[in-house]
Parts: C-alpha cells; structure tokens; sequence
C-alpha cells in the first residue's frame, strides 16, 4: 500500500501548504520561552525585597561596569530597553540607596551610576538564591557549551540590533557571529559577575 505524501494526503490539503521554517519566527519562540521561565527564576531569588528582575537586572549590570560606572542609556542597551523604560527603575534605586552616582570627570553632565555596599549585599543575596538554578545549569552543560551558548545569544541580539538600526539595509547579517561583540553576558568582568559564573565560589 503506498504511503500518503502532502501531495496525497487529504488532512494536508486541507490544513494547507506546509510552511518553511523561519529563523525570525523560530528564534522569536525560543526566546519568549526562555525569558519566561527565567523571569520566574529571577523572581523567586527577589521575592523578600521587594525589588523586579528589572531592577535587578540593573544592579547585576551596575556590578559588571565596576567602580566606574555606567551611564544610564548603556544600562538600558545592555537590557535592550530604551531610556525612557529603564529611568524610572534607576530613580527607585537611587532613592533605594541601591545604585549611587559616581563623579564623573570627563562630563559633568553624564550621569554615572554604581553600586553602593546596600547594593551589592542585595544582589548578592539574590546571587545566592540563584545558586542553586546555576548549579543545575552547569550540570546540564559543560562550561564550554554554557559559554558558547552565550555567544551565540549575544552574536542574535547583535545582529537583530544592526537589522532594526538599519532595516532598509540589503546587506545579509550574520545570525551568529565568529566573534562575541564586546561588553556581553558572556565576557562579564565585575565580581558579582564572576560570582554567578562560578555558581558563588
């Protein structure tokens, strides 16, 4: 008996054409899937201080520019917000005593934001309670694939940010780059970064 093709199957004409995979559309599902699920994370590790996993987002973020500091529209690039997203997140902070602003001698006028010691005890209190999901991770992946995993996300959300920078461009991006772009997740320099990548040795 032959088997039913697409071209034959009467349950295929009637659901229509098969559609082809979309690396936009594929990628897009992945990521919403995943930024979910690592919300709930983020949320059960701030569950006592009252803080969103914006915000503490922000502080990991502050803790990565080091003593510093970081203007406020490199937070929100790194978080892929925009200013206007992140400024009230950095106002209840600041009046939270949990990022302060730093001098600034080469522009009195931009504003450089780091960690106080009330900051860096809160995300370290949630860096502990994410442990545990650190733990299980690397479990799951050698360091390599876990780092490699990073580059990859990073090298995605490089491209997709040059394609909605420039959209009417014909140039064919690079989903995934040979190189991670600078200032990434996956090449974290401050020490509460250090701190989560070593599962808080």
């Amino acid at each position: 008996m032959p088997q039913s093709s697409p071209h034959t199957d009467p349950s295929a004409a009637e659901n229509g054409p098969e559609l082809r995979a979309h690396p936009c559309l594929a990628l897009a599902q992945q990521v919403a899937i995943l930024g979910r699920q690592t919300k709930r994370i983020l949320a059960a590790s701030i569950d006592d201080g009252g803080l969103s996993d914006t915000q503490l987002l922000l502080l990991w973020v502050c803790a990565d520019a080091g003593s510093h500091g970081i203007p406020q529209n490199q937070m929100a690039s790194r978080l892929g917000l925009s200013t206007a997203q992140v400024s009230g997140h950095v106002e209840r902070l600041s009046q939270d005593g949990l990022i302060v602003e730093c001098a600034n001698s080469g522009d009195r006028r931009r504003r450089l934001w780091t960690l106080p010691d009330a900051g860096r005890d809160r995300l370290d209190r949630a860096i502990r309670r994410l442990d545990p999901h650190a733990s299980e991770l690397e479990a799951r992946f050698t360091e390599a694939r876990l780092a490699e995993l990073l580059r990859l996300l990073a090298g995605a959300n490089q491209a997709l940010q040059e394609l909605l920078s420039d959209s009417r461009s014909t140039t064919t991006l690079r989903l995934f780059p040979a190189t991670p772009p600078p200032n990434e997740a996956a090449t974290c320099r401050g020490p509460a970064a250090a701190d989560l990548r070593q599962g808080g040795a």
